[in-house]
C-alpha cells in the first residue's frame, strides 16, 4: 500500500532532521525551531503508522495533516537551512507535500 512508503520517508525526514547543526543559520530562533520540528515529523509519523490500520477517511485526515507538516517544514527549512541543506531538506519536504497531494486528489474525493 501506497501509505506505507509514506512513512518509510517520513522516518528518514525525522531522522533527518536530527542534524540540526550542519548547515543551520546560526540563531536561537532556528536552532529552537529545527528541534520543535524534529518533534513535530516523529509525531506526524506516529499517526501515519497508526493510521495505516484505519478507515480511509481517517487516512485522508491524517494525509492532510502530514502537508500541513510538510509544508512548515520546508518553509523553515528554507529559513534556516544553508546551500545544500536547504536545497535537500526543503525540496524532500515539497516532494512529500506532491506525493501526499497526489494520494488525496486518487483517493480521498468526498471524504
Amino acid at each position: 500500500m501506497r501509505v506505507f512508503s509514506f512513512t518509510i520517508v517520513a522516518a528518514g525526514l525525522a531522522a533527518f532532521a536530527l542534524d540540526v547543526q550542519a548547515g543551520t543559520v546560526d540563531t536561537a530562533e532556528c536552532r529552537r525551531d529545527l528541534i520543535v520540528m524534529d518533534s513535530e515529523l516523529s509525531t506526524a509519523q506516529a499517526k501515519l503508522v497508526k493510521a495505516q490500520d484505519s478507515s480511509r477517511q481517517e487516512q485522508c485526515a491524517v494525509w492532510r495533516e502530514q502537508i500541513t507538516t510538510f509544508k512548515k517544514a520546508s518553509a523553515l527549512y528554507k529559513r534556516c537551512k544553508t546551500d545544500t541543506d536547504r536545497r535537500v531538506m526543503s525540496g524532500q519536504m515539497d516532494s512529500q507535500v506532491n506525493d501526499f497531494q497526489s494520494a488525496l486528489t486518487q483517493m480521498c474525493k468526498g471524504r
